[in-house]
């Protein structure tokens, strides 16, 4: 981590140049590897080897589809070698002795929830409500399903829908079908983005 934190501090104080170097390394590569696999500093140099990026990227890929195939089996810290290839481990700010679990990148989110995708639709949902409640995976549970979903809503057949069914004390409701939204589908950072939408004026 600290390698990381000297290379960022480096390019602050070198921001005209187009690259610099570190210990012989071309900083912005380690950069970009930083953003793409995460904050190990040994890894984030280990992948300026072209053979060995090909290599991870391989065995990121095959780690997430054991993860979403068979989460149990990294309940256990250190249990399997695919951990570290999928997740950052970090002390809660309130407490060491409790931790926060989150996927290493958005990118590796990206892998996280490709392989989630490729799972059957009754695998799909029974991931999602055992991770939902998991002191440790919980969050990226949520991440996959929203991925998904957003994915879904853009990209899924026109006839398809997804079907919404009242709670149990929701006695009398019919169920809600949402449909594919397509080209359609529009994306907002920010609640005040909102008022600029016209309720009259909505795509069909």
């Amino acid at each position: 981590m600290s390698f990381i934190f000297l290379a960022a501090f480096i390019r602050v104080l070198t921001p005209n140049l187009t690259y610099s170097k570190i210990c012989g390394h071309d900083l912005d590569a380690i950069y970009w590897n930083y953003i793409l696999w995460g904050p190990s500093a040994r890894l984030c140099v280990d992948l300026l080897d072209p053979a060995r990026a090909v290599t991870h990227t391989s065995l990121v890929d095959r780690a997430a589809s054991m993860f979403t195939g068979n989460y149990y089996q990294f309940e256990e810290l250190g249990r399997v070698s695919a951990w570290d290839r999928l997740f950052v481990v970090r002390p809660k700010p309130t407490s060491r002795w409790t931790v926060n679990v989150t996927t290493g990148s958005d990118h590796i989110h990206g892998f996280l929830s490709r392989a989630y995708a490729n799972c059957s639709r009754a695998h799909r949902l029974d991931l999602y409500l055992k991770l939902s409640g998991h002191q440790w995976f919980g969050a990226t549970a949520g991440q996959i399903y929203k991925t998904y979903i957003l994915l879904w809503l853009r990209h899924a057949s026109a006839q398809d829908v997804i079907t919404c069914t009242p709670s149990l004390t929701s006695v009398g409701f019919p169920p809600l079908g949402i449909p594919v939204c397509g080209a359609n589908l529009q994306f907002f950072n920010k609640e005040d983005e909102l008022g600029h939408v016209d309720a009259n004026n909505l795509p069909k």
